[in-house]
């Protein structure tokens, strides 16, 4: 009888056994010591699994990797300005050097959105706005604008865990943009299919020159008053006016380059007609194609409308600081009697084009110009002789296309000098206009 028993009973202590093994392992009930300490390590490689799987590193590829991070940046639901922790900065901060050493790469930065989120701001879309945020971070490391370029794509499977997007913009790269278009003898102004003008003439310059021909073609006239119109309706677009010039043309202007000139004497044109200054940037490139007949060129400056870039507070103080330093010092000009130009230092047209910059960012500030003079002669007409000076360096500023609101001018005549007027070489110093900016 007990042989019987036996095999039962063992039969159910093996059923027994098995049955609490397959609890423990599938139905979570924990055993103490080692096995309790291992349930435990899956459950936290499970949650960092989940982690991870909500943070993509950020990588950017060009080929091969320029840039990447095991971190990334986010954007709030409904939001459009990122959060960046310092190792993505670094990243964006090899990105922009990588796009200033290839000056021949395009990136393009693609926003994403979802339907199901609420924005409301200067941008068509919450892509759009997200997408220039990460342009202007860039530009702010240094990139150039005009390699970057924007775009927006809706998703509506998009993700926001603790209503964050991670991932939320893409990067792609392609090769140099077409070469800008040469002068052309008819104008022609256009954004998209949103606003286009044109006008059967142009404007002319002469060759190394800065200031197109007046008075300004009647078509042309007609178009630019079109073209403030359209700003003045569409806040949230800008103009980007890019002045032309030649290798072997001659700047005499007050900027960088001849092609800066041309861009602010046309802008300068535009916000006298009524277009806002901060509507409107200025830039310059040089061809090597544009064609002078009789020494005058039609055309001269190209035209790009794009989205007006989000206010980035942080790079605007910081570029304020920078100006305010650069701006202390005044310029210092020696010039001919009668001359009809300023032979400015590659230093002074430099100078010059911050000071600019700096008045058309605080409203308060303008460009003083103080005529001084050597002690030979009467004192009342070396006062009006300063004068004279300092009128001459601030009509110079104006047909540059600086606002003569912006522009004061005064003499000190001779009560003020800087060098030795016992001498031929200190009196030339002394006969000088002094330019700086004031508040």
């Amino acid at each position: 009888m007990r042989n019987i028993w036996l095999p039962i009973l063992l039969l159910i202590a093996l059923i027994v056994v098995g049955t609490w093994l397959w609890i423990t392992q599938c139905c979570g009930v924990v055993a103490a010591g080692s096995s309790g300490a291992a349930t435990a390590a899956t459950t936290t490689a499970a949650v960092t699994a989940t982690t991870a799987n909500q943070i993509n590193p950020l990588v950017i590829r060009d080929k091969s990797i320029i840039a990447s991070s095991d971190d990334n940046f986010t954007f709030p639901q409904d939001g459009f300005r990122p959060n960046i922790p310092q190792p993505t900065n670094d990243a964006f901060s090899k990105l922009a050097t990588y796009l200033k050493g290839n000056p021949g790469r395009i990136l393009t930065v693609t926003g994403l959105y979802a339907a199901s989120e609420k924005y409301q701001g200067q941008f068509p879309n919450l892509g759009l706005a997200r997408a220039n945020a990460i342009k202007d971070k860039l530009v702010a490391l240094g990139a150039t604008a005009d390699q970057i370029n924007t775009k927006e794509l809706l998703n509506n499977n998009l993700d926001f865990p603790d209503k964050l997007l991670y991932d939320g913009v893409k990067f792609g790269f392609a090769g140099k943009p077409a070469p800008a278009a040469a002068p052309s003898a008819r104008l022609v102004i256009a954004d998209a299919a949103k606003f286009n003008t044109n006008a059967a003439d142009n404007l002319t310059f002469k060759k190394s020159s800065f200031e197109f021909e007046k008075p300004i073609p009647a078509p042309v006239n007609k178009s630019y008053q079109e073209v403030v119109s359209y700003l003045n309706n569409n806040p949230e677009r800008l103009l980007t006016v890019t002045g032309l010039y030649k290798g072997d043309e001659a700047n005499k202007s007050i900027y960088e380059t001849l092609g800066l000139a041309r861009g602010n004497n046309v802008k300068s044109q535009l916000v006298r007609m009524g277009a806002k200054t901060n509507q409107i940037i200025v830039k310059d490139q040089k061809l090597d194609n544009l064609v002078f007949t009789d020494d005058a060129m039609k055309g001269g400056i190209n035209y790009r409308f794009s989205a007006m870039p989000v206010a980035n507070k942080g790079a605007d103080d910081q570029r304020l600081k920078e100006l305010e330093k650069l701006v202390v010092e005044p310029i210092i000009l020696n010039f001919q009697t009668n001359a009809s130009n300023l032979n400015l230092t590659g230093a002074q047209q430099k100078k010059f084009t911050q000071m600019i910059e700096y008045i058309e960012k605080v409203p308060s500030a303008k460009i003083q110009a103080t005529g001084h003079t050597d002690n030979v002669g009467d004192a009342a007409k070396n006062k009006q002789l300063g004068q004279g000076r300092a009128d001459f360096a601030k009509s110079y500023l104006v047909r540059n296309g600086v606002n003569g609101q912006k522009i004061r001018s005064n003499s000190e005549g001779e009560v003020k000098p800087i060098a030795d007027n016992n001498t031929d070489a200190g009196r030339a110093k002394n006969r000088r206009v002094e330019v700086r900016v004031v508040k």
